[in-house]
């Protein structure tokens, strides 16, 4: 258990190096990280280009959630176009990505 909530902890750092300039430095979003990548800890430590795509995804979740908190009205989802995929690496990651483009929904 221990090992697990080092390497957790170890991954967060690596991967959100300057986390107090985002929103994963709240309590509740933190906390909600660590468990999502505690589930997954037997995989760490990651490789490089996956600590960097986790990074810019988590980075441009955050920016996104934000967005939307900022004022709710303006951020319309039926206008965007959102898909869900893993990871590009090929580690089994069971962190998911959302990616909200601002295309119209076909």
């Amino acid at each position: 258990m221990e090992r697990a909530f080092r390497s957790t902890l170890g991954e967060i750092t690596s991967v959100l190096p300057e986390i107090g300039k985002t929103r994963w430095r709240k309590k509740s979003d933190f906390y909600s990280l660590f468990l999502l990548l505690a589930e997954n800890a037997k995989l760490f430590p990651l490789a490089k280009d996956q600590r960097q795509e986790l990074g810019d995804i988590l980075l441009s979740f955050g920016k996104n959630v934000d967005e939307y908190l900022s004022d709710p009205q303006r951020f319309n989802l039926a206008t965007r176009n959102v898909k869900i995929t893993r990871l590009r690496s090929s580690a089994p990651l069971l962190i998911w990505r959302v990616v909200a483009l601002d295309a119209p929904l076909s």
